[in-house]
């Protein structure tokens, strides 16, 4: 194939904040791997919003229960002939 070229693997040219890390990184170069994870931990500000799990009831309040009504009657009242 002319005129095309295989890419090379993507490490080998690091991005603009890769290298903008790395540079970074090598000036700390004395610094433990600890030390560096809490530098970015309090720059993240991972505590600046707090959760908190509670669980929600699942039983319906009483005003959604439906009450239990007499049913309406909508057929006549049957009559008997007595039998003598």
């Amino acid at each position: 194939m002319l005129g095309k070229h295989e890419l090379p693997p993507y490490y080998t040219t690091p991005s603009a904040k890769a290298q903008l890390l790395q540079g970074q990184l090598e000036k700390y170069g004395a610094v433990k791997v600890l030390e560096v994870e809490g530098a970015l931990n309090e720059a993240a500000q991972q505590d600046l919003t707090t959760t908190r799990q509670r669980l929600v009831g699942v039983n319906p309040p009483e005003w959604l229960h439906m009450k239990q009504l007499a049913p309406k009657l909508i057929a006549p009242k049957p009559s008997f002939v007595k039998l003598d």
